[in-house]
């Protein structure tokens, strides 16, 4: 022991420097104790001392030190306990714990680590030793705390964008979806992979009855594939409340779209015009229309003859349109490609023969859109959504002979 309190006196006369961080001590030998503040003290450190691991744990919540020398066997409460209680009490800060131990045996020292000890400092101290594991301890601190500032400024960060995206999409959505698809000849349902809907869906009435819808697919989905919606949503609405023909509309929108997007992204679209006897029909790259009528059963098609909006230039751009008579229970379905490539676990597409399947069991009564959105969900067993989803149902049987406000 004399020769351990010599250790620790070396340099009597050299002013020990505050170093600014404050060690807890906990042993149940008071000559332990002295030895190690006489250490620590001219090192720089500030020290408390605890006898047992309850007032460690006292002393630990009243005072905060930045790191623990904690004694393995003490009465009352030993090591192991204290310093359990305390990691939990720091949470996910971190706070060095180093083990006082002249325990050699392998399983106790791993004990040491398993209840949250950091490190072990062995009896006899050693002033050298003792400074070095500390010192080391406090650098992973100071990294550890850095780190920690760093992942709350990122987290602060990124509740600000969010809420900048969240307001975005509220104005996003407002432009974009103020039509009329609230009306009975619509059932529709949208899901987006990513808070921007890579998917539009887009209804306005025509002046001569009926309605023009749009079920668009940007490239992609988020916010680089949503960047494109505002302006074709406006030209949409502007030229259909203008009586602007269905050919004129879909031209303006390639133009507008070559002009603003960049080359990697696009827009599939089907638009039509549609009323109780017929629909004009211009696909571009989206699934083929589905018409079905319900008391039948037989299915027709409108495929996709056109490349996508915003890839073509107008000299060489296409505008021409499908016209399809329309008769008494039939319904109109449009999708996007999210629908038939939603995937289960096995990595499966739902694909377009379970579509066709669910709507050979629609009944006239029935939501056409909700039994399908019902069947992929089911399909899909909550795996994670891969890509905007947009299905919509169109009934023409309960279009008014003049929809226009």
């Amino acid at each position: 022991m004399q020769a351990m309190l010599n250790t620790a006196l070396v340099n009597p006369n050299t002013a020990a420097v505050d170093s600014g961080v404050t060690l807890l001590v906990v042993d149940d030998d008071e000559m332990n104790r002295l030895v190690l503040q006489t250490m620590l003290v001219r090192a720089g450190h500030r020290v408390l001392e605890a006898c047992n691991g309850a007032q460690a744990i006292a002393m630990f919540t009243q005072h905060r030190p930045d790191a623990v020398l904690m004694d393995v066997m003490m009465p009352i409460m030993d090591g192991y306990e204290a310093t359990q209680q305390i990691k939990a009490l720091v949470g996910e800060h971190y706070v060095p714990v180093l083990f006082l131990t002249a325990l050699t045996e392998g399983r106790a020292l791993a004990r040491c680590i398993e209840v949250g000890g950091d490190d072990f400092i062995t009896k006899p101290f050693n002033a050298t030793i003792l400074k070095a594991k500390i010192d080391a301890a406090l650098r992973v601190q100071q990294l550890y705390n850095k780190l920690e500032q760093q992942a709350q400024t990122i987290q602060q960060h990124n509740n600000y964008l969010q809420q900048e995206q969240e307001a975005a999409e509220r104005i996003f959505r407002n432009i974009v979806h103020r039509g009329h698809l609230h009306e009975s000849c619509f059932h529709y349902r949208i899901s987006p992979a990513a808070l921007f809907n890579g998917d539009m869906l887009l209804a306005a009435p025509l002046a001569a009855g009926g309605y023009r819808v749009l079920m668009g697919d940007f490239t992609g989905h988020g916010l680089p594939a949503a960047v494109g919606a505002i302006p074709a949503a406006e030209i949409f609405y502007v030229m259909t409340a203008k009586n602007r023909p269905l050919p004129e509309l879909v031209r303006e929108l390639n133009r507008k779209l070559k002009s603003i997007l960049p080359s990697d992204i696009f827009l599939a679209a089907c638009v039509l015009d549609i009323s109780r006897d017929g629909v004009d029909i211009w696909n571009a790259g989206v699934p083929d229309v589905i018409i079905r009528n319900l008391p039948k059963g037989s299915p027709r098609y409108a495929a996709s003859q056109h490349p996508a909006l915003g890839i073509l230039p107008d000299s060489v751009f296409s505008d021409h349109c499908v016209q399809v008579a329309l008769t008494l229970g039939d319904r109109v379905y449009l999708y996007s490609d999210g629908v038939t490539e939603a995937s289960n676990h096995a990595g499966e597409f739902f694909g377009e023969e379970r579509l066709l399947q669910c709507l050979s069991e629609v009944a006239e009564t029935e939501n056409g859109v909700e039994k399908i959105w019902t069947a992929v969900n089911s399909f899909r067993l909550a795996t994670e959504q891969a890509d905007d989803m947009t299905l919509i149902e169109i009934i023409p049987g309960l279009i008014g002979g003049n929809a226009a406000p």
